[in-house]
């Protein structure tokens, strides 16, 4: 992982265990979430040692600590190649995948304490949580999405995207609202990529078809709506694209090719 110092421009690499996305707690601490054949599923922090040191005094590479560790129900092993989702601030982690024993998983932590809230007997090709962790969405090989809510694992609804497998996943809240038909409860969009370039938004409880976005041939892997759910990035093989979520016609294209993660910035 890095972190970039805003202030100096500084760019340090800290040695943390697998690939995994990362996040700022509510403290500020900079975090990753992932794992590797060595280490444990965790959250590590990636921030420079907080120790002050003597002057002219060598310091060792900064090494990862460890936060918290997230182990599955009944002391089963994971095994490796995980997709991995966390929140933004690190409240709520998940992870997919199949054990050691040969048996498929998808299960959703508490970040804080590592508590399991629950857990399922699937294998996704894609995860995501909703922004305040109340949902979990999963996509596979098929095409299909599954939303769960992450408080007790009750199934929410499931979506069938398209025939392709599904690669990215993003949640946004839905601010369209019918003043003559209040919803019951929140309500939420969810993006959902493919390997073909597929792009679609869906509403969700509702499962309907939002938008459908075009202007690419190539899988999308990253998956990113902006603060007010009027813009959706996505990066994969070039161009990075950005849509109008309401039309689905591009706004921009962006050269990057490989992109692995997008995001916005908390203004837009």
């Amino acid at each position: 992982a890095h972190l970039l110092d805003l202030g100096t421009t500084n760019l340090s690499a800290f040695p943390v265990p697998g690939e995994g996305p990362v996040a700022f707690l509510p403290d500020g601490a900079p975090v990753q979430f992932s794992s590797d054949t060595s280490h444990p599923l965790a959250l590590w922090f990636i921030g420079p040692d907080p120790k002050p040191r003597s002057a002219g005094v060598l310091t060792r590479a900064p090494q990862p600590t460890m936060l918290c560790e997230f182990h599955l129900d009944g002391g089963e092993q994971m095994g490796t190649n995980l997709v991995l989702a966390m929140t933004f601030d690190g409240a709520f982690v998940a992870a997919s995948g199949m054990t050691k024993g040969d048996s498929a998983f998808c299960a959703i932590w508490n970040g804080t304490s590592g508590h399991l809230l629950f857990r399922t007997n699937i294998c996704a090709s894609a995860l995501t949580l909703a922004p305040n962790g109340s949902l979990l969405a999963a996509g596979n090989d098929s095409g299909e999405v599954t939303i769960w809510h992450a408080s007790d694992g009750s199934q929410l609804s499931t979506i069938t995207a398209g025939r392709l497998a599904t690669r990215s996943l993003a949640f946004c809240r839905d601010f369209v609202r019918d003043p003559l038909h209040p919803a019951p409860e929140p309500q939420w969009l969810l993006a959902v990529g493919d390997t073909g370039g597929g792009v679609t938004i869906w509403e969700v409880p509702a499962q309907r078809l939002r938008t459908t976005c075009r202007g690419t041939s190539w899988e999308r892997t990253p998956l990113a709506f902006s603060p007010d759910g009027t813009l959706l990035a996505s990066g994969g093989r070039h161009p990075i694209v950005i849509w109008d979520t309401a039309t689905g016609n591009p706004v921009i294209d962006i050269w990057g090719d490989y992109v692995t993660g997008i995001s916005f910035s908390a203004d837009g």
